[in-house]
């Protein structure tokens, strides 16, 4: 079977979850699968179907957001701090 690709790009931001130094943690379905620098992209391989992303940094955490992503699609994702 094939998989799908999420991917997070961080954007440069100067406030937060965590601050601009801090790698933040990817989650996928509630699992570390890896973390993001500031101003990196990172690609995730997921099996096809729906999940949710969440990124933490320490006491902080952003939404969950769901996502769809079929055999050989990538799911794109722009991460940035508070608006």
């Amino acid at each position: 079977m094939s998989e799908g690709t999420l991917r997070l790009e961080r954007v440069w931001s100067g406030m937060g979850i965590g601050g601009q130094r801090e790698n933040w943690q990817i989650e996928v379905d509630g699992k570390p699968v890896g973390t993001l620098a500031n101003r990196e992209a990172v690609e995730v391989a997921v099996v096809p179907g729906r999940h949710t992303v969440r990124l933490r940094s320490g006491r902080y955490c952003s939404p969950e957001r769901t996502f769809e992503v079929a055999e050989n699609e990538t799911a794109d994702f722009t991460c940035h701090g508070p608006r």
